[in-house]
Protein backbone atom coordinates (compact mmCIF):
# COMPACT_ATOMS: atom_id res chain seq x y z
CA UNK A 1 0.00 0.00 0.00
CA UNK A 2 3.00 2.24 1.05
CA UNK A 3 4.49 1.73 -2.71
CA UNK A 4 0.88 2.44 -4.32
CA UNK A 5 0.66 5.64 -2.44
CA UNK A 6 4.76 6.32 -3.65
CA UNK A 7 4.28 6.11 -6.87
CA UNK A 8 0.51 8.06 -7.30
CA UNK A 9 2.65 10.86 -5.21
CA UNK A 10 5.31 10.48 -7.81
CA UNK A 11 2.94 10.58 -10.62
CA UNK A 12 0.74 13.88 -9.14
CA UNK A 13 4.14 15.51 -8.83
CA UNK A 14 5.45 14.69 -12.87
CA UNK A 15 1.60 16.08 -13.90
CA UNK A 16 1.25 19.17 -11.81
CA UNK A 17 4.46 19.98 -13.53
CA UNK A 18 3.72 19.50 -16.72
CA UNK A 19 0.83 21.10 -16.15
CA UNK A 20 2.28 24.24 -14.81
CA UNK A 21 4.42 24.20 -17.47
CA UNK A 22 2.00 23.58 -20.19
CA UNK A 23 0.36 26.76 -18.85
CA UNK A 24 3.36 29.06 -18.59
CA UNK A 25 4.39 28.25 -22.33
CA UNK A 26 0.63 29.11 -23.20
CA UNK A 27 0.60 32.56 -22.02
CA UNK A 28 2.64 34.15 -24.93
CA UNK A 29 0.44 32.56 -27.15
CA UNK A 30 -2.62 33.96 -25.20
CA UNK A 31 -1.31 36.96 -25.16
CA UNK A 32 -0.63 37.44 -28.64
CA UNK A 33 -4.31 36.64 -29.36
CA UNK A 34 -6.74 37.77 -26.81
CA UNK A 35 -5.05 39.00 -23.95
CA UNK A 36 -5.11 42.81 -24.44
CA UNK A 37 -5.99 44.31 -20.55
CA UNK A 38 -4.13 43.44 -17.58
CA UNK A 39 -7.76 42.03 -16.26
CA UNK A 40 -8.34 39.84 -19.10
CA UNK A 41 -4.53 38.24 -18.14
CA UNK A 42 -5.66 37.88 -14.36
CA UNK A 43 -8.77 35.72 -15.35
CA UNK A 44 -6.85 33.85 -18.30
CA UNK A 45 -4.24 32.92 -15.50
CA UNK A 46 -7.15 31.94 -12.75
CA UNK A 47 -9.09 30.20 -15.09
CA UNK A 48 -5.75 28.15 -16.14
CA UNK A 49 -4.90 27.17 -12.33
CA UNK A 50 -8.94 26.16 -11.70
CA UNK A 51 -8.22 23.85 -14.92
CA UNK A 52 -4.96 22.48 -13.10
CA UNK A 53 -6.39 22.37 -10.26
CA UNK A 54 -9.05 20.39 -11.37
CA UNK A 55 -7.53 18.65 -14.03
CA UNK A 56 -4.18 16.86 -12.11
CA UNK A 57 -5.51 13.93 -10.46
CA UNK A 58 -6.92 13.09 -13.67
CA UNK A 59 -3.51 13.31 -15.33
CA UNK A 60 -2.07 11.36 -12.27
CA UNK A 61 -4.47 8.75 -12.55
CA UNK A 62 -3.37 8.06 -16.86
CA UNK A 63 0.43 8.53 -15.66
CA UNK A 64 0.04 5.89 -12.79
CA UNK A 65 -1.92 3.87 -15.02
CA UNK A 66 0.80 4.21 -18.08
CA UNK A 67 2.73 3.09 -15.30
CA UNK A 68 1.38 0.09 -14.32
CA UNK A 69 0.88 -1.03 -17.92
CA UNK A 70 4.53 -0.54 -18.94
CA UNK A 71 5.43 -2.65 -15.49
CA UNK A 72 2.97 -5.27 -16.02
CA UNK A 73 3.99 -5.54 -19.85
CA UNK A 74 7.91 -6.27 -18.23
CA UNK A 75 6.99 -9.32 -15.97
CA UNK A 76 5.44 -11.15 -18.30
Amino acid sequence: MNELVNIYLRSLVIAISLEVFITLVGIPFAATGKLKSMNTVKTYLLDMVLINILTSPIFAFGILAIYFMIRVNQIT
